[in-house]
């Protein structure tokens, strides 16, 4: 990186003695550092461990939120099948009162009707057929909106449990990633215990 950027310095304008001197100094330095954080030649530094689990978290909390998100639309889409339904639910119970109402009206007119009697009757049978008819449809939909209520309140205690994978993963990486600065290990172990809890919530998730 350093001979990169001394590189682009000496095409930019000429180099003093004084400008390479302080190179050699930063470019000592950096040695050095690097010497500090790679321990023996041989070991991976505690900046590289630390990055590798934000990176390992960074990927668990894009298939949370990913998983969030469906669980939000789902039990959008849900609850408006659950509206439609109930409202043809009570469209057909609408009905069926109605239809009762005129059955026992025509009834009560039938009794002092005297020759049109059998007419009514006959007629508010048939009223009485058709809201029993009714019966089946109006106990389907009931059941359709019983089944898409529980739709909803499943896809909302799944959006909670995603929910709660993003805020574990996501404490996870803001620790894992200010212990690269502080190089705290305690915040990196602090950070990776977080992000097995996220890792955690997000599989209850899937499997719920």
């Amino acid at each position: 990186m350093w001979q990169t950027r001394r590189l682009g310095i000496a095409v930019a304008r000429p180099s003093t003695p004084r400008r390479s001197f302080r190179a050699a100094l930063e470019a000592h330095d950096a040695f050095e550092r690097f010497e500090t954080s790679h321990p023996g030649g041989g070991e991976v530094s505690f900046a590289s461990q630390a990055a590798l689990v934000v990176a390992v978290l960074a990927a668990f909390l894009a298939v949370a939120t990913f998983k969030a998100n469906e669980a939000v639309k789902d039990a959008i889409q849900s609850q408006t099948k659950v509206s439609d339904t109930h409202a043809q639910y009570q469209t057909q119970v609408g009905r069926q009162i109605e239809l009762e109402l005129s059955y026992a009206t025509l009834n009560a007119i039938a009794i002092n009707s005297g020759a049109q009697a059998k007419t009514l009757t006959d007629a508010a049978d048939k009223l009485n057929k058709t809201a029993d008819q009714l019966n089946p449809v109006v106990k389907g939909l009931d059941e359709e909106a019983t089944k898409l209520g529980k739709d909803v309140t499943h896809q909302n205690h799944l959006h909670l449990l995603f929910e709660l994978a993003e805020v574990g993963l996501q404490i996870g990486i803001v620790l894992a990633s200010v212990s690269i600065i502080t190089r705290r290990r305690w915040l990196l172990g602090g950070g990776g215990l977080f992000g097995i809890a996220g890792v955690v919530m997000l599989v209850v998730g899937f499997l719920a």
